[in-house]
C-alpha cells in the first residue's frame, strides 16, 4: 500500500496498491482487510490536517474491500468507466469536516481531525 501526494496540492493525498491489480501481479500482494484497515487508520492519523484523503479502487477491489473504506469513514463517491479495462473505477473519499480556526493554521499537534 502506498500514499501519493497530488502535484501542486497540499490538501489531499491518494492511497493506492491494495492488491488485485495489474501493477501488483507477480508481487504476491493479496487483499488483506485487516492490514488495509490498519493502514487507513494510520494514514488518517498522519494526514489529519488535509482536506481529504482519496482512494481509487477497481471493481474487484471495490467488491472485496469497499466495506473496509466505509467502516473507516470514507464515502463511496461513485464510479466511472475505465475505457482501457472496459470496467469501472470507484472513488472513495474521506472528508475532513473540521471547521476552520481563527488564524491560518492549527498550532496544536494534538488537534483532532474532523474525520
Amino acid at each position: 500500500m502506498k500514499t501519493h501526494s497530488i502535484p501542486l496540492c497540499c490538501g489531499s493525498v491518494i492511497l493506492t496498491d491494495f492488491g488485485h491489480t495489474g501493477c501488483t501481479m507477480g508481487t504476491g500482494a493479496e487483499i488483506d482487510k485487516k492490514a488495509i484497515s490498519a493502514y487507513l487508520k494510520q494514514q488518517k492519523g498522519y494526514y489529519k490536517r488535509l482536506s481529504f484523503i482519496q482512494a481509487i479502487l477497481n471493481r474487484q477491489q471495490h467488491e472485496a474491500i469497499g466495506d473496509v473504506f466505509v467502516e473507516e469513514g470514507f464515502k463511496d463517491c461513485g464510479r466511472a468507466v475505465n475505457i482501457a479495462h472496459n470496467d469501472y473505477l470507484h472513488i472513495y473519499i474521506l472528508f475532513n469536516e473540521a471547521e476552520p480556526k481563527e488564524g491560518s493554521q492549527w498550532d496544536d499537534d494534538d488537534e483532532e481531525a474532523g474525520w
